[in-house]
C-alpha cells in the first residue's frame, strides 16, 4: 500500500491521486487514520473530504480510522450517521460527519442549515456526496473505495 506524506508545497501534491490497495479492514483504517493525522497538522489543505463507493465497500472503516486520526476519539465511537444525517464529534476538535444515503432532495440538505457547516472551516467527512454534488466546492478530497474482494478494496484518494 502506498503511503500518504506530508509536504509544504502544495496540498495536492502532497498525496498521490493514485490508487492504493487494502488488504483488510484493519489496512483500510490505518488508511483513513493516516488522512487524518495529516487534515491536522496541515491547516492549508481542505478540510472537506467526500467518500464514494457501494454499500458495504467500506466507507465507514476508512472514516473510523480518519475520524480517530483527527480528533483523538476512540473508534468505537465513530457510526454511520445513516439514519440522523449528521454526527458531530468533538474530541481535540470538531469534526462534522454526514450521511446523505437517506437524503431525497438537496434542499433537505441545506434548509437544515448543513450547506454553512461544509463552508466554516471545520473538518467535514461526506459520505454519499453525490446527493448534492453541484454545490459542493472544488477544493477538497475524494475518496473513492471499491470492492475487489470481501476483504480487498482500491482506495483512490484526489
Amino acid at each position: 500500500m502506498h503511503s500518504l506524506r506530508s509536504q509544504k508545497d502544495g496540498w495536492k501534491r502532497s498525496v498521490k491521486s493514485s490508487s492504493l490497495l487494502s488488504h483488510s479492514p484493519e489496512e483500510t483504517f490505518a488508511l483513513g487514520e493516516k488522512l487524518g493525522l495529516l487534515l491536522v497538522r496541515e491547516p492549508e489543505w481542505p478540510r472537506l473530504v467526500t467518500l464514494y463507493g457501494d454499500l458495504g465497500a467500506g466507507k465507514t472503516t476508512f472514516l473510523k480510522g480518519l475520524i480517530s486520526g483527527a480528533t483523538g476519539i476512540s473508534p468505537e465511537e465513530v457510526t454511520s450517521p445513516t439514519f440522523t444525517t449528521l454526527h458531530l464529534y468533538e474530541g481535540s476538535r470538531l469534526l462534522y460527519h454526514f450521511d446523505l444515503y437517506r437524503l431525497e432532495e438537496p434542499k433537505e440538505f441545506f434548509s437544515q442549515g448543513f450547506g454553512e457547516l461544509i463552508t466554516e472551516g471545520e473538518l467535514c467527512c461526506i459520505e454519499w456526496p453525490e446527493r448534492i454534488e453541484t454545490w459542493l466546492p472544488n477544493r477538497r478530497w475524494q475518496v473513492h473505495i471499491s470492492m475487489l474482494s470481501l476483504e480487498s478494496r482500491t482506495i483512490s484518494i484526489q
